[in-house]
């Protein structure tokens, strides 16, 4: 009797061991459960009220006050009700908070703000707002790109390759020339023969040129333009 009666004394003290622990991962399991639920009911008897809404004209400095009912520590963002543009975005140590807006001008200003906390959302008209608000903040143009100072191009006589070049009235003598434009433009060429042949190409080859106005000494002129009139 004393052995039976050991083995159900130590089989009552497991059973109860184990429904222990099954209720103790219960109660832990059911407890984020009901955290949530209290959250969703803080936040639904949570109001928000938008107590102050004001443009200081002087200064150029926008101002919103708001409270929030049943929240201590919250995140609000501040729209301009009629752009839908987002103004600011603070965090809350308490159920109050301030948004200071400054430097905004005209049209910068909103005619009327929108503040959102969660879910909750309100809007207020803004206390002397200019005439003209309501527009949404203005991001300025980006500066123009720095202007480039034009260069001339370059240019050189190829052919002949030497110089001074002796031959005999009516001979005729082979011109070649290269040019190069720093900005890639288009380019205008001009051979000038000082009297010595009577044409004026306007190629960079222009093959061979006779020599047949009259005897002398004539210096070779070899002219390129680019588009915005520099010149070698």
């Amino acid at each position: 009797m004393v052995t039976i009666k050991t083995n159900s004394t130590h089989t009552h003290s497991w059973v109860l061991f184990m429904y222990s622990i099954l209720l103790f991962v219960l109660v832990s399991i059911a407890s984020p459960v009901f955290a949530d639920d209290d959250e969703k009911k803080d936040e639904s008897s949570s109001s928000l009220k938008i107590k102050k809404a004001e443009y200081d004209r002087e200064k150029h400095r926008l101002t919103v006050k708001i409270k929030v009912k049943g929240l201590k520590r919250y995140t609000a963002r501040l729209f301009d009700d009629s752009t839908q543009q987002l103004l600011k975005k603070r965090s809350s140590k308490d159920d109050s908070l301030k948004f200071k807006i400054s430097g905004i001008r005209g049209a910068e200003v909103p005619c009327k703000v929108k503040v959102q906390v969660k879910s909750l959302s309100a809007t207020r008209k803004v206390k002397h707002a200019p005439s003209n608000c309501g527009g949404g903040i203005v991001t300025p143009p980006p500066p123009p790109p720095p202007t480039t100072t034009n260069q001339p191009p370059t240019c050189s006589i190829t052919e002949p390759a030497a110089t001074p070049v002796s031959i005999q009235l009516g001979d005729s003598v082979i011109f070649q020339g290269t040019a190069n434009d720093p900005e890639n433009g288009p380019l205008s060429y001009e051979w000038e023969f000082n009297g010595g042949a009577d044409i004026r190409p306007t190629v960079p080859n222009p093959g061979a040129v006779v020599f047949d106005v009259k005897s002398g000494t004539f210096l070779v002129h070899f002219f390129v333009t680019d588009d915005k009139g520099a010149r070698c």
